[in-house]
């Protein structure tokens, strides 16, 4: 991981846009800006990994990573594959990972993986908690739109399997 402490103007404008930060005024988007701590990865690297305790929310800014689960043997006396995984999406730019973590702190549920050269906006647990007791407004805006995300991708999943049980 490389730190970067700039935001352009284009990556303001990716996280106001974002799915967790969109509706947020210009007053209270300031206060996360000011939060936000710049990473960037390799490609093929991995950022978060199951199991990892949650330390906060990332916005892709540049790059695409992969989310998926790790597979393990159930039989003891085989290894585990490495390469066995259920992959759960791709993300772009504007999307966002960490957010079970986020809401309930406990333990990350999925691998991120980096697939090209990424470059992240990270707002840390301790920061989110912080601006979230000072800053009402900000902390509604917020957790409404990780709702919002939550229900949609459960729906989105509900639809694939509803399809993959067609006989």
């Amino acid at each position: 991981m490389h730190a970067d402490a700039t935001l352009s103007q284009a990556d303001k404008q990716i996280l106001a846009g974002s799915s967790v930060f969109q509706g947020l005024p210009e007053n209270e988007m300031a206060h996360i800006l000011a939060a936000i701590k710049i990473q960037r990865y390799d490609a093929d690297r991995v950022i978060i990994s199951s199991g990892d305790v949650g330390d906060g929310i990332y916005v892709i800014l540049e790059g695409q990573v992969r989310i998926f689960l790790p597979l393990t043997e159930t039989d003891e006396d085989k290894p585990a594959k490495p390469e066995m995984r259920i992959s759960l999406a791709t993300h772009e730019p504007g999307a966002c990972f960490g957010e079970y973590s986020l809401i309930d702190q406990k333990e990350v549920s999925a691998t991120v993986q980096a697939l090209s050269p990424v470059r992240l906006a990270h707002l840390s647990t301790i920061d989110f908690q912080e601006i979230a007791s000072t800053r009402l407004l900000a902390e509604n805006l917020i957790y409404k739109n990780l709702l919002r995300l939550l229900v949609s991708r459960c729906r989105e999943a509900n639809m694939e399997l509803d399809g993959s049980f067609l006989i």
